[in-house]
């Protein structure tokens, strides 16, 4: 485990392989099948149920394209109950305790990022997750896909050792995200992250990375899961607040300007 810890401080980030993994997988891939069938079936482009993740996974850039279903996914899946519990899962919160978070707070709700082929509207550029939060030096990311890595779908890229660079260079990309942009630092070397089967991506939240290219035809389906360390926390804070959506918001809007 000294080992572990010394290779994750001085990088930055790790893999870790477990057997609970396949398990996780298995349930999100389970609840993306079910949620997308409810989606298809409710908006008529299906007729009977897709039986297989993998059989979904080839086709739902057809699908999206026929009813945004990737947007309803992101939307409804971190609500599932069993999605929403996983960054209350033991093995996680294990393998943060063990990279020395003392008392583990949740940075994130779980993300399941769909990347569109071709998508450079959307794709990340180099950023750190820590500009998210701003509380926790320590916080940690865990990161995994839910397919085999192959290199078409763009594997995700990040800066061994970026983790220790001071000088932050924060600018507004205008995706939705910041990006890391500092003149007077040159980041040496890149690494495209290729999970093997059952392993995990664990890092530093200070550590820039970015997305890679989807040069394939299928959507590249990811799974965040952030942690803080209260006995780091710059602020009593949260990096979150559960409130209402923008739906909601429109909606309590709507009702009155008709008043």
């Amino acid at each position: 485990m000294n080992n572990i810890i010394k290779e994750y401080n001085d990088n930055g980030y790790i893999f870790i392989k477990k057997n609970f993994f396949k398990n996780i997988k298995k349930l999100i891939k389970k609840k993306i099948l079910f949620y997308s069938n409810y989606i298809l079936l409710k908006n008529n482009i299906i007729n009977n149920k897709i039986n297989s993740f993998d059989r979904l996974s080839d086709r739902l850039i057809f699908y999206d394209k026929k009813c945004n279903i990737i947007s309803n996914l992101y939307d409804i899946l971190p609500a599932d109950p069993d999605i929403f519990n996983l960054v209350n899962n033991t093995n996680f919160i294990k393998i943060t305790k063990d990279l020395s978070i003392k008392n583990p707070l949740v940075g994130t709700i779980p993300t399941i990022r769909f990347d569109r082929p071709m998508d450079a509207k959307r794709n990340t550029p180099k950023h750190r997750d820590f500009w998210y939060s701003f509380l926790s030096k320590n916080s940690i990311t865990i990161w995994f896909n839910l397919e085999d890595d192959k290199k078409e779908l763009g594997n995700l890229i990040v800066y061994p050792k970026s983790q220790k660079i001071i000088k932050d260079g924060i600018q507004d990309s205008k995706k939705g995200t910041y990006e890391y942009k500092n003149k007077d630092i040159k980041l040496e070397e890149k690494i495209e992250i290729n999970l093997k089967k059952d392993e995990i991506l664990i890092f530093n939240q200070n550590l820039i990375h970015q997305s890679g290219i989807n040069k394939s035809t299928k959507a590249r389906i990811s799974v965040q899961i952030r942690y803080n360390d209260l006995n780091s926390l710059k602020e009593f804070k949260s990096s979150f607040k559960c409130t209402i959506s923008d739906y909601v918001s429109n909606k309590q809007r709507e009702l009155l300007n008709d008043k």
